[in-house]
């Protein structure tokens, strides 16, 4: 097994991102139990998210919670297989662009979103998104992999964001890296690189800067990175 498969197989909860995923989610359960303690119920819009990503909470944490969420995303939703877990409606799904949500202020207790904010385009575009996040909700959980983390997530290599691009896209012309397929000509190469603008913290911290700030470790280092603004009350 690659070291890439065992830090960022999301499918497999043994796995090193899994374990992480599980643990840094424990401010957003707080989050949940704090508003659902006041209403009986708690509204969540998890932007660009997926519905495997929450079988990191258990389903009867959700429902005793009297949790929904709305999973959106820039494609549309379509292909989906009946899921019995969804039986209860927990998740809803819609097509949304993340920059410019179609929701009015506070239309949510929470908003989430997990590694998703350094995809959506150049720092204009990270702007726009936080702006979306913070109106969207009364309070908000926002999660990315720091810059300075020399384990480079997406492209599974040690140090791949600090290279020069045209050795980046050399290296992803020659084979798959990561998550992201070899790259057949360097068209598609650069679309790929440039799909991934990771955060350090001075920048993440000015986007997000009425939320609390906190540093996800490893081995001393800070993995990624968290803004969390906990609903009023």
């Amino acid at each position: 097994m690659t070291l890439a498969k065992t830090i960022g197989d999301y499918s497999s909860s043994a796995s090193l991102g899994s374990r992480f995923r599980a643990k840094r989610v424990g401010p957003l359960l707080e989050m949940i139990a704090q508003v659902a303690g006041k209403t009986g119920h708690c509204s969540i819009i998890d932007v660009g998210g997926t519905r495997q990503y929450w079988s990191i909470v258990p389903a009867n944490f959700l429902r005793a919670h009297g949790v929904s969420i709305l999973i959106t995303n820039v494609t549309e939703p379509s292909g989906r297989a009946p899921d019995p877990a969804d039986a209860d409606a927990i998740f809803s799904y819609a097509q949304a662009d993340a920059r410019d949500l179609p929701y009015p202020d506070n239309a949510f207790d929470i908003a989430h979103s997990n590694s998703v904010i350094e995809h959506v385009g150049d720092w204009e575009a990270q702007v726009r998104f936080s702006r979306e996040v913070a109106r969207v909700a009364a309070g908000y959980f926002v999660q990315t992999p720091n810059y300075w983390f020399p384990w480079e997530p997406h492209f599974g290599t040690l140090g791949f964001q600090y290279l020069p691009m045209p050795l980046q896209i050399s290296m992803l012309m020659a084979r798959q890296r990561g998550f992201r397929q070899r790259a057949a000509t360097v068209d598609a190469a650069v679309r790929s690189i440039q799909s991934c603008q990771l955060l350090d913290a001075r920048r993440f911290r000015a986007l997000f800067a009425d939320a609390e700030f906190v540093r996800e470790k490893f081995l001393g280092l800070t993995k990624s990175l968290m803004a969390i603004r906990r609903p009023a009350g």
